[in-house]
């Protein structure tokens, strides 16, 4: 038994001592077997196939080499292709190592073929000439088909190992690289393509599968997937025609990417309102938090070599829905491109960013120095596009009906037509073109025309804040212009506009600041300026209001002002216009208006026979509104700003009787003072500054002449620095202070010069049969809600002196005359009544008058006419308007051991009192006189 196992073991080791000496022979006979195979023959016969196919030199820096196992294998290192042609010494391909899989047969045949081609860390430059062209026609299957042989029935597969392709642009020096390219290609009874590469910092895989290939030619099935970073998709099938001279290709395709704007260097969509983008920036900060952008895109895919067409699009993604065409097509390797869409809704930010971005990475001048230019626009794209759109959304602003043709060419865009609808029942035309403008950036030259029915609401669409103007002035309106616009500025000439009734035209431009402003000159003719006034008033009186004034009281907004980024300063001439319901030959004013500020310069009015001139401006910067006005005018009436005042009699005026009866009990008028509350509200929530110089103000029925006011406005406090005007043919002054508030009041000094008292009384009281002139100063103080209540708590103090003053229907040389004839005392009672109203006396006046809860006293008025002199004491009630004086007359010309006196009392309503008077003294003395005759 030992020995048939000692048997067994020696013979399986023989066995396996044959088995290694023949492995050892084997191995033996294939190296001596690789000598005979003449690697020389390869390495020219691949330098050949590549030279006719390609036209390029081939250089190989190493050793080329051959072995057998594992498999037959030509390594062939370093290999470089050149263009013969290019000045460039930058081989268009290089390669590392190129693997040639060799079949065994044709390893020892003179007429070599291959099987496999593995092309390791190749790296392949693609350039465009300086004609324009990329030359790399050399690249194509029929290099493929002459590196395997003619023997050989099935093209050899193609892998790639670590390869790189570099796009670069001789005339810029732009590169575009995609690296670790690893792919393995294959084609026969099928095509196949599957692998993947980096570029742009995207990680794509792909795959490529068509179904068997018909053996006669026809069209070929085939599916292809593209997916980027794991989370973007290209999905496309189709079909292959390979009959003509050209490929074409059909199919449909879905386009699927989490985030659009990683495809481009843009930030996050914002939402702005479209002025606020035209600077806008597109670099990325890594350390933003991204907004996702997905994007969805379906379609049918054609392609004939070159032409590509994507019809029956739907797309939705960047906050928009939309339809349409799109096709595609070079010609020496630049794009034309046509664009058909038509969208249900667009977000115009978030295009706006998307496609500034696209345009800056794709323009192929960037790269050279072209970026400090600004301009976006490839320079070797055309493109025509027409867009329709339901609905444009810009931040919370909507545009109806959108429409835009346009094309590109040359790096500029002519806009066909722009039109848009806008709120307020307003649509907007533009066309023009979109070109490098002269310094950085770009430029829009064209012409803009636009009409509504309300410019406040079409504003609005471009600055919410516009929604705050007043709706009475920007209403229905008219628009044809020039534009132009740049980075810098935009500029409207030889404008036409038309708003409500008023037509104007000129120019505006503005300007890209730090702080934006906007400069215009405005030229106006045949203006009616009355007509904002005149709209004001009917729509009051359509609204049933009777008081026709503007209202100026803390409820008016000027959010609108406050938010205005923008300075604007606008030059306004006028030929021919009408003001304050007058015809003016020129005028000249200046509009300006900045963040919390507004207001009117140098304005210049030319009437025919006067200038009117001035300044307003309003500050909202604080917590009250700051109101500076400066007024220099000839005439004024305030019925123009206020209304007509109701064609009535002074309050203090209903007619007295015509020959009024000393014993007639009149009724006093209830209703002298008015119980209206005095509105001052257009003192709540304001600050003001006012310099006022008016030679003629009326109101009604009344004139001020020579108006100064000098005044200022703080915390519900008009104060008077300087109020002086002529009224009553006399001069006026006030110092002082008006009170706003629940309770409104008064606290001033005041002087009167040289009045009439004829034009005083007859206003006051409705007495005319006083003349002369008066002197007066004091001062007063009151409250109240009314005027009534004005009257009745006024505290005022009084010191005057009347000059020349005659009184009609008082004649005390008729009094004398008649004492000084009278033979008994019947005869003075008798007669001095009728001497006394018969005629006239002057007077001097001098003396003081209190006022006190709506009281009138005088401790003594002393009225003189030439040697007879009066003491006038006495009240007068102002709530309900009645009187009662006395008057106590020395008549010293009547020599007596007293002086004679005459005493005449006025008393009851002050618009009809009833006159008595008391002549014991004058009886008395003329008794005396008699019986010492």
């Amino acid at each position: 038994m030992l020995g048939k196992l000692k048997h067994n073991l020696l013979l399986d080791s023989k066995i396996a001592v044959g088995v290694v000496v023949a492995i050892l022979f084997v191995l033996g006979v294939l190296q001596v077997a690789q000598g005979f195979i003449d690697t020389h023959n390869y390495r020219d016969q691949f330098t050949k196939i590549i030279k006719e196919a390609t036209g390029r030199n081939i250089t190989i820096k190493g050793k080329v080499s051959f072995t057998l196992l594992p498999t037959p294998t030509i390594y062939i290192p370093g290999v470089e292709l050149h263009d013969t042609e290019s000045k460039n010494p930058i081989p268009s391909i290089t390669v590392d190592m190129i693997k040639l899989d060799v079949p065994l047969a044709a390893a020892f045949s003179d007429r070599p073929s291959i099987s496999g081609i593995t092309l390791q860390r190749p790296s392949l430059e693609v350039e465009r000439a300086e004609d324009n062209l990329i030359h790399w026609d050399w690249l194509n299957a029929g290099l493929i088909k002459a590196l395997a042989g003619v023997n050989n029935a099935a093209p050899p597969a193609l892998n790639i190992s670590e390869g790189k392709i570099i796009y670069h642009d001789n005339r810029t020096g732009k590169e575009v690289t995609a690296e670790n390219l690893n792919a393995t290609i294959t084609s026969g009874n099928h095509l196949g393509a599957k692998g993947s590469f980096i570029t742009y910092g995207h990680s794509l895989e792909f795959s490529f599968n068509t179904d068997a290939i018909p053996a006669a030619n026809a069209t070929i099935p085939f599916t292809a997937e593209l997916q980027a970073d794991a989370h973007n998709t290209l999905h496309w099938q189709g079909s292959l025609d390979l009959q003509g001279d050209a490929p074409k290709i059909k199919g449909k395709f879905d386009l699927a990417l989490q985030n659009v704007m990683d495809w481009t260097n843009a930030k996050p969509v914002e939402r702005k309102q479209p002025f606020a983008i035209i600077t806008n920036q597109f670099t990325r900060k890594t350390e933003e938090v991204k907004t996702l952008v997905p994007l969805k895109l379906t379609g049918d895919w054609s392609q004939d070599g070159l032409a590509i067409g994507i019809n029956n699009m739907q797309l939705q993604g960047l906050n928009s829905t939309g339809t349409g065409k799109i096709s595609l097509a070079w010609k020496s390797w630049q794009p034309f491109v046509t664009c058909e869409m038509g969208f249900k809704s667009l977000d115009y930010n978030s295009w706006q960013t998307f496609l500034s971005a696209a345009f800056k990475t794709a323009s192929s001048d960037y790269a050279n120095g072209d970026e400090q230019s600004g301009n976006p626009l490839p320079k070797d794209t055309q493109a025509a596009v027409t867009i329709n759109a339901d609905q444009v959304n810009i931040g919370a602003q909507v545009w109806k009906k959108v429409a835009l043709s346009a094309s590109l060419a040359d790096r500029a865009v002519t806009v066909n037509r722009l039109s848009l609808e806008l709120p307020g029942e307003s649509a907007l035309t533009l066309f023009g073109v979109i070109s490098q403008a002269a310094t950085n950036g770009m430029r829009f030259e064209g012409n803009i025309e636009t009409s509504g029915k309300s410019l406040r609401q079409a504003l609005a669409a471009f600055d919410e804040s516009a929604a705050d103007l007043p709706e009475i002035a920007f209403g229905a309106f008219h628009v044809r212009s020039n534009i132009f616009v740049s980075p810098e500025q935009v500029r409207l000439s030889e404008a036409d506009v038309k708003l409500n009734d008023l037509v104007l035209n000129g120019g505006l431009v503005a300007y890209f600041d730090a702080h934006p402003r906007v400069e215009a000159d405005v030229k106006l003719k045949d203006i009616n300026f009355d007509y904002f006034r005149d709209i004001w008033r009917a729509k009051q009186k359509t609204s049933g209001q009777k008081d026709v004034s503007p209202k100026f009281d803390r409820g008016i907004t000027f959010s609108w002002l406050n938010k205005l980024q923008t300075s604007i300063d606008f030059k306004v001439n006028v030929d021919k216009y009408t003001f304050l319901e007058r015809k003016g030959n020129n005028a000249s004013f200046r509009i300006f208006a900045k963040d919390g500020e507004i207001g009117l310069y140098d304005i210049h009015l030319n009437y025919p026979d006067e200038v009117m001139e001035g300044s307003f401006t309003l500050n909202v910067k604080s917590q009250q509104p700051l109101i500076s006005l400066i007024l220099n005018a000839n005439a004024i009436d305030l019925g123009y700003f206020v209304g007509t005042p109701p064609d009535t009699a002074p309050p203090a005026t209903p007619p007295a009787p015509e020959q009024p009866k000393k014993d007639a009990t009149a009724v006093p008028d209830k209703k002298v003072w008015s119980e209206a509350l005095i509105d001052t509200d257009w003192m709540d929530g304001y600050s003001g500054a006012f310099d006022i110089s008016i030679n003629k103000l009326t109101y009604g029925k009344t004139t001020v002449n020579r108006v100064k006011l000098q005044a200022k406005l703080d915390n519900k406090v008009l104060s008077f620095q300087n109020f002086t005007f002529d009224y009553w043919e006399g001069r006026c002054s006030i110092l002082g202070s008006m009170y706003g508030g629940d309770v409104p009041g008064l606290s001033i000094s005041f002087m009167l010069y040289d009045v009439e008292m004829n034009d005083m009384l007859k206003d006051l009281i409705d007495r005319d049969n006083i003349t002369g002139k008066i002197s007066a100063s004091g001062t007063l103080t009151t409250s109240g809600v009314n005027m009534l209540s004005w009257v009745s708590q006024s505290d005022v103090k009084l010191v005057l002196a009347g000059r020349g003053v005659n009184v009609n229907g008082f004649n005390l040389q008729g009094v004398t005359d008649v004492v000084a004839v009278s033979r008994t005392a019947a005869d003075v009672f008798n007669n001095v009544n009728a001497a006394l109203v018969n005629g006239s006396t002057g007077f001097t006046i001098d003396g003081n008058i209190n006022i006190k809860s709506g009281i009138m006293r005088t401790p003594g008025i002393r009225v003189q006419s030439g040697s007879i002199i009066g003491d006038l004491t006495g009240e007068i009630q102002l709530v309900p308007w009645t009187m009662d004086l006395s008057t106590t007359f020395q008549f010293p010309v009547m020599v007596s051991e007293t002086t004679p006196t005459m005493t005449v009392q006025l008393s009851g309503p002050l618009n009809a009192p009833v006159l008595k008077t008391d002549t014991s003294s004058l009886e008395a003395y003329v008794a005396k006189r008699i019986i010492s005759r």
